[in-house]
């Protein structure tokens, strides 16, 4: 008899993306904060193997590479900035960053509202294959608790807004006044995260490409997903 670990793997997508968001809603550390995001972000992750669809997986591609870039150029402000003795390890540390470093603040602004999916960056277009991905397999097994995840997620969703935006708000509405010292950043660090921007960017304006290039790294997995209904819309071309 076969096992249908779906349910079983839903309920510890729904549990790790809350624990993982409400535990980073209490931190004040800005590098812990990430790590708890870290947590429920990965709970996102699982929804691409309980929906185990072509929606599901080209998600599942999307979201790590985005990910990763978005970790990446968000980390590399903050261990850049600690590193310079700029600021301490909290949130709060960060006030004034946009007056000393604009350029900066901006791309750690498009980081945070990334990681939460706004649209018009990556983060958004990988939720949304993950989530359609789910709504596309409770339609074809005819089974509510898939939306009912769907629908937890997209709570949690929001609420991450909640801290990212934590990190903006710092930024550019703290009281704390900048000093006038420049802030540099080496020529690696400065390619990195001009990387890791403009690929943000990129895959959340025009998606396309990637998309394609999602489906062609997971034939094996494709292969084995459970064909839509024929009156279901395909990915987008």
């Amino acid at each position: 008899m076969q096992v249908d670990w779906a349910p079983l793997l839903g309920i510890v997508a729904a549990l790790t993306i809350v624990v993982g968001n409400w535990a980073a809603i209490t931190q004040e550390n800005s590098k812990r904060l990430l790590a708890y995001s870290s947590i429920s972000n990965a709970g996102y992750l699982l929804l691409a193997i309980i929906a185990n669809n072509s929606y599901g997986n080209i998600g599942l591609v999307i979201y790590l590479v985005v990910y990763t870039l978005m970790n990446m150029g968000a980390f590399g402000v903050i261990i850049s900035l600690r590193r310079r003795g700029i600021i301490g390890d909290n949130v709060d540390d960060m006030t004034g960053l946009a007056q000393k470093a604009p350029g900066m603040a901006a791309m750690m602004a498009i980081f945070m509202l990334s990681l939460g999916g706004l649209p018009g960056t990556g983060g958004f277009i990988g939720k949304y294959f993950l989530l359609w991905g789910l709504l596309n397999r409770g339609e074809t097994d005819h089974k509510s608790w898939y939306y009912w995840l769907a629908g937890w997620a997209v709570i949690n969703i929001v609420v991450s807004f909640y801290y990212y935006i934590r990190f903006i708000r710092v930024m550019y509405l703290g009281d704390r006044i900048a000093d006038e010292q420049p802030l540099t950043m080496s020529p690696a660090l400065k390619t990195a995260m001009v990387a890791a921007l403009v690929g943000i960017i990129v895959i959340g304006v025009y998606p396309q490409p990637f998309i394609v290039l999602a489906q062609k790294l997971i034939p094996a997995i494709a292969a084995t997903a459970t064909p839509a209904p024929s009156n279901n819309p395909a990915p987008p071309q």
